[in-house]
């Protein structure tokens, strides 16, 4: 085993490749210490149940709290520490990119996705959560619509870009297009066309990154034929860089319109290449889906009584699963586990004694995906094949890492529970975290 070199010890993420260890990747596949480097760089820290028809009567607007990622001020600590907000941890889910730049992301993929008029109205209910402001929602229809346009005339004319999956507009595909397409003169000035190019580069390499990271599969030489040298994934993701690098033009006097477009090519046939090699294919990673999963669930909370639901909350929550989820490979275990999540977290912000009776419930579910999981593993275990319905390992992943959360964060506010009552809600709500306790344990 060769030794690793000094500058990469010195700059990995020591903390995410622990975690990592913990859980490595699927199907034992090697870990590549220069990708923890890369990603720990960047890394910020950051079915089906239906809620009921929410009391808040004002209508969607400028999320104000929930994006809130600091601390809460524990009214119930004597000494006035700080409350951190729980976080969900897991190592796959440290996707590089920021809240904002999650957020911008989730809006391209729903208005992309939900591009008929029957969705208008929702579509400013989800601008509206996720904060995006008026003229950077109608800045991004615009440009999806002349991606569409786009599309439609090189496949008609059977050139341009490679055909597309059924799925592009909730993939990295729709990002690829978008950056061969559309030119600075579609932005009103330089400095906004340089904004959000930033966002969608960011987006495809932290991408490829967390996916070359937990699903890499080398190419594999047909039978009969011999085998040709591959290129590596430190080979690929370094082509890779090198295209963004050709493409980060930050001055329109030195911006040149052959030469972007040869870069933003370059660009994409560097990504089919990595691509070939990911398990998730043009898929988001799995980490990045539950990121967006879990921050378009967010959108259900009024944002002005954060304890209650929206007004649309039931058609909010319709369009995601019918529309949305399908396309961004949102399984119902997944769906479950982030919307219990985000009620749990709700609870912890707001302290509204009703969210812990919602919590209950949907983590009662949760415990009923796990348990599903493990008849799942035994039976395969046993030599029984996996049926069709049966919950993907990394779901399972996720419902023990909810419970597991909500064990470690409600637990060490009970045993600690005369200096910290009001942090739980005050004695009110104590019997129902005992029962949220007990579902989190069945859920793990």
């Amino acid at each position: 085993m060769e030794r690793p070199e000094p500058w990469l010890l010195d700059a990995i993420d020591a903390g995410l490749l622990l975690r990592a260890l913990r859980a490595p990747p699927p199907g034992g596949a090697p870990i590549e210490l220069v990708l923890y480097c890369m990603q720990g760089a960047r890394a910020t820290g950051d079915d089906a149940a239906r809620p009921p028809r929410g009391g808040g009567g004002a209508g969607p607007a400028r999320r104000q709290s929930s994006g809130r990622r600091a601390t809460l001020a524990s009214e119930g600590d004597a000494d006035g520490a700080l409350e951190e907000e729980p976080e969900l941890s897991m190592p796959q889910m440290a996707t590089g990119l920021g809240e904002p730049e999650i957020k911008d992301l989730a809006y391209l993929i729903v208005a992309a996705t939900c591009r008929d008029g029957a969705a208008g109205e929702l579509l400013q209910t989800v601008r509206s959560q996720l904060d995006v402001d008026e003229e950077g929602a109608a800045e991004v229809e615009r440009l999806v619509a002349l991606v569409e346009g786009a599309i439609a005339r090189t496949q008609a004319a059977d050139k341009g870009v490679a055909p597309l999956s059924a799925d592009w507009s909730a993939s990295l595909e729709l990002v690829l297009v978008l950056l061969e397409t559309v030119l600075p003169k579609d932005f009103k000035r330089f400095k906004s066309f340089v904004a959000w190019r930033d966002t969608l580069q960011n987006a495809v390499l932290q991408t490829l990154l967390q996916g070359v990271r937990d699903s890499w599969r080398p190419p594999q030489p047909r039978d009969g034929e011999a085998a040709a040298p591959a290129p590596s994934a430190q080979q690929l993701l370094a082509r890779l860089k090198g295209s963004l690098r050709r493409c980060d033009v930050r001055s329109a006097d030195d911006f040149d319109e052959a030469e972007y477009r040869e870069a933003t090519r370059s660009l994409n046939r560097t990504t089919l290449d990595l691509v070939k090699c990911l398990g998730t294919g043009w898929r988001f990673p799995w980490g990045l889906r539950v990121r967006l999963c879990e921050v378009l669930l967010r959108g259900v909370f009024d944002s002005l009584e954060e304890g209650a639901y929206i007004a649309e909350a039931d058609e909010y929550l319709q369009m995601l699963q019918t529309r949305v989820w399908p396309l961004l490979g949102v399984s119902p275990s997944m769906h479950n586990s982030c919307f219990a999540w985000i009620h749990f977290r709700q609870f912890v912000i707001t302290k509204t004694p009703a969210l812990v009776g919602s919590t209950k419930a949907l983590l009662r579910r949760l415990a009923q995906v796990s348990s599903s999981a493990r008849r799942a593993q035994q039976g395969n275990a046993a030599g029984v094949g996996r049926r069709a319905d049966d919950v993907a390992p990394e779901d399972a992943a996720l419902a023990c890492e909810v419970g597991a959360c909500v064990i470690e964060w409600v637990g060490e506010r009970v045993a600690d529970y005369h200096r910290r009552a009001k942090a739980l809600g005050g004695p009110r709500v104590l019997s129902g975290l005992v029962d949220v306790l007990a579902f989190a344990a069945q859920s793990r």
